[in-house]
């Protein structure tokens, strides 16, 4: 006759408290490590949206210089011509006005595709395909008089940076509590040829025998907990250098605004105005003419990008301070 043996067994494995510990709080600060990386994600996006944002006025601004400019020079194209027409002026004239049109048609062009460019960006950063209206004041971001970088401390890339240290220091440990041992307590059943079954428990220790593997990985994560402390300090000083220099630049860019709008547009309009009015008197060629015209767009020019470079230097710093 045939034997019926019948074995079942539920175990389980527990560690010692001090191991379930150390790995909570690895989880914890890895749940904390994720949070400060949205943080600096959010601060970044921020920056790019502000960057996009004031590159896209700047272009808007600048495009509508080139338009004003092309009115005078439309202006210039006119007059040069009736003056051809009329024999008080050569040939030569009228086809350097005709040129010079050209030429800012050009430009105008260029400009537009760089206007588009920019407005595209602010849309891809936004994540918007919704319709914007430059506003038609351009004016300059109020400056950030805070001289001392100390507030650099908690930007959200040094807390990111610092949650990787604690991180790497807690693995160290959750990496040692596997050197420790574990303890199996099970629950088994057994019968012969189905009688009532047999109860009765078991408890048992499981020792590591080979513990290189853990050591490996406790000797790797202490270099990358040094290497981390070492990045917490370089990112921080780096920070500081950057920041002591976008301040300067903005100190520099404040004195350079307060001379266009003081002395530098001023004369830029006063140009424009005589050049035209001796260019229709007659008391100056068109060669002078246009060399006026330029150097007073050209002013005009350097302050729409000196404004934008300050900006963008302002937004830099806002970056840095974390606002």
């Amino acid at each position: 006759s045939k034997v019926f043996f019948f074995f079942f067994g539920v175990a389980q494995s527990f560690k010692f408290p001090n191991a379930y510990k150390a790995d909570k709080k690895l989880l914890n600060q890895n749940v904390a490590l994720a949070k400060s990386y949205e943080a600096v994600t959010k601060t970044e996006l921020i920056r790019n949206v502000s960057n996009a944002y004031y590159n896209w006025l700047y272009s808007n601004q600048y495009y509508k210089l080139l338009l004003q400019t092309d009115s005078i020079y439309a202006d210039y194209e006119k007059y040069a011509d009736k003056k051809f027409k009329v024999g008080e002026s050569n040939k030569l004239e009228k086809i350097n006005a005709s040129l010079q049109r050209q030429e800012l048609k050009l430009q105008l062009q260029q400009a537009n595709t760089q206007m588009a460019v920019y407005y595209s960006e602010l849309q891809r950063w936004i994540q918007s395909n919704d319709s914007y209206q430059a506003p038609i004041t351009y004016a300059s971001l109020p400056p950030i008089n805070l001289s001392d970088s100390v507030l650099i401390k908690n930007h959200p890339v040094l807390q990111y940076l610092q949650q990787q240290v604690v991180v790497k220091e807690l693995a160290i440990y959750a990496e040692k509590a596997k050197k420790q041992p574990s303890f199996n307590l099970g629950v088994n059943a057994q019968s012969l040829d189905k009688q009532q079954p047999f109860f009765y428990g078991s408890v048992g220790i499981n020792i590591p025998l080979f513990k290189t593997g853990v050591k490996a990985r406790m000797q790797s994560a202490k270099i990358e907990t040094a290497i981390a402390k070492k990045e917490v300090e370089r990112s921080q000083q780096e920070l500081v250098t950057i920041y002591q220099q976008q301040y300067e630049l903005q100190q520099q860019y404040i004195k350079q605004l307060n001379y266009y709008q003081t002395d530098g547009l001023p004369t830029a309009e006063v140009i424009i105005s005589t050049a035209q009015k001796s260019y229709k008197a007659g008391d100056i060629g068109y060669i002078e003419y246009i060399q006026n015209l330029k150097d007073a767009v050209k002013i005009k020019e350097n302050y729409l990008t000196n404004i934008n470079n300050y900006n963008q230097v302002v937004i830099a710093i806002q970056y840095l301070l974390n606002k």
